[in-house]
C-alpha cells in the first residue's frame, strides 16, 4: 500500500483467512468440542430464561384486595355423573354445602338456578 500501490476493493478483501491453530488436535474433535460448548450455552440461556419468569397468578387482585372488593359470588350449576344412585340428591347436597361455606366466609351467593340469567 506504500509507494503508490493501488489496492482495489476486491483484492483487499480477497485475502486468504489464515489456518486456525488446533493445538495438534484433529479438526473434527475441535468442531465437536465447539458444538458441545454451543449446546451448553443454549441450554443455559433457556434455563435462565425460564427461571426468571414470575409464577402465574390467576387472580388479578391480591388476596386481601379480593376479600375487600368481592361481596357476591354466583354459583354455577354443578354437573353430576348420571351413573350415581341419586344424582339430584348429590347435586343438591353439594350445592348447599358450597353455599354454606361461602356464607361462613362472609360472601353472599346467587343460586345456580339464576346463574344462566347473569
Amino acid at each position: 500500500m506504500e509507494n503508490g500501490t493501488i489496492v482495489t476493493f476486491s483484492t483487499f478483501f480477497s485475502r486468504r483467512v489464515p489456518k486456525r491453530e488446533t493445538s495438534g488436535l484433529p479438526l473434527r474433535k475441535v468442531l465437536l468440542h465447539q458444538l458441545h460448548l454451543m449446546a451448553i450455552f443454549i441450554i443455559t440461556l433457556i434455563v435462565l430464561g425460564c427461571a426468571t419468569a414470575p409464577p402465574y397468578n390467576p387472580f388479578k387482585l391480591d388476596e386481601n384486595e379480593f376479600y375487600s372488593k368481592v361481596k357476591i359470588i354466583a354459583l354455577a350449576p354443578i354437573i353430576v355423573p348420571a351413573d350415581l344412585e341419586n344424582p339430584e340428591q348429590v347435586k343438591a347436597q353439594f350445592e348447599s354445602l358450597s353455599e354454606a361455606k361461602l356464607h361462613e366466609a362472609g360472601f353472599s351467593t346467587i343460586p345456580p338456578d339464576e346463574y344462566a340469567t347473569i
